[in-house]
């Protein structure tokens, strides 16, 4: 019986995986066109005005790190200092890739 319920649980934890890599391929669309548009935007950007707040934040996530680690990479991400210099992360800048 568990090598059953292993076998099952094994088959839901790959089935997530290629959902979530096909949901970051199909959702990576839509950061790419603003990019295209805009030249450059922070993930808040991203998420406020290409998504207009309705995307989760690790959907986005996914989407960005998809295009970054394409072959070739289709966006750059440039990291910087916070403009408030308050502490947390640093802010991002996306690119669209030269060529």
């Amino acid at each position: 019986m568990d090598s059953a319920r292993h076998g099952i649980r094994s088959v839901r934890v790959r089935q997530r995986r290629r959902e979530n890599e096909a949901g970051a391929g199909a959702g990576a669309i839509e950061p790419l066109a603003f990019l295209r548009e805009r030249g450059q935007a922070t993930r808040s950007q991203i998420s406020a005005e290409c998504f207009r707040g309705k995307v989760p934040k690790a959907r986005i996530d996914a989407s960005l790190e998809h295009l970054l680690v394409s072959t070739p990479p289709k966006i750059t991400v440039q990291w910087g200092e916070r403009a408030d210099g308050a502490p947390g992360a640093p802010l991002r800048v996306y690119r669209l890739a030269a060529g």
